[in-house]
């Protein structure tokens, strides 16, 4: 699954790291990594709300680090993704 990025910010460096933003076809995603579990969601149709990414359907949600691991580069999430064939295009901005 090809997921094209239009926005994206981090809004959390560390413990947890965050990022969110929009997707090209106007639905928002939210990133998140903490105690070594990091989980990438999205919202079921477009929005501004970026609870609606918070509560809406896990893409991706497995345990790649430590229980004490806060901190993940935006290169690391998109190689993490990529094992489960999704595939995040763009760049922070």
């Amino acid at each position: 699954m090809k997921l094209e990025i239009k926005n994206i910010r981090k809004t959390c460096s560390a413990c947890p790291t965050q990022w969110e933003g929009y997707l090209d076809d106007g639905r928002m995603f939210y990133i998140r990594y903490r105690y070594g579990r990091l989980a990438f969601r999205i919202s079921e149709t477009p929005t501004d709300n970026v609870y609606d990414a918070v509560s809406g359907e896990a893409l991706y949600m497995e345990q790649i680090g430590d229980d004490l691991d806060g901190f993940i580069s935006l290169s690391r999430v998109k190689e993490a993704l990529k094992e489960k064939d999704i595939i995040l295009c763009g760049e922070e901005s």
